[in-house]
């Protein structure tokens, strides 16, 4: 009896990424506008209100925009439509930051 042949892939083959140059950190967080992404997990509503005004207070000027604008963007309870829109909410609120997985 011959043994079975199974084809497998190399883990280390070429990668079939992009690379992508990421962007400068922004030096001052003060006057500019942050998008606050937010799933509703783990303690996001006591903990996002804490992380704002603790930014607000260190940044003076700085602007928060929330789920409230974003809706659910991740998990079972939907997202789908909204992460789609992710793209055009961003330039549409002219946000320069996230902050993203607070709570969870």
């Amino acid at each position: 009896m011959t043994e079975p042949k199974y084809q497998v892939v190399w883990p280390l083959a070429r990668s079939a990424v992009t690379q992508v140059e990421a962007k400068p950190r922004i030096a001052d967080l003060s006057g500019i506008t942050v998008g606050h992404l937010s799933h509703g997990g783990f303690r996001d509503h006591e903990i996002r209100p804490i992380v704002e005004e603790v930014l607000a207070e260190r940044y003076p000027g700085i602007r928060f925009v929330g789920p409230a604008e974003f809706g659910n963007i991740h998990g079972p309870r939907g997202g789908h439509e909204e992460l789609a829109a992710l793209p055009g909410n961003m330039k549409k609120y002219g946000i320069d930051a996230v902050i993203t997985g607070i709570g969870s």
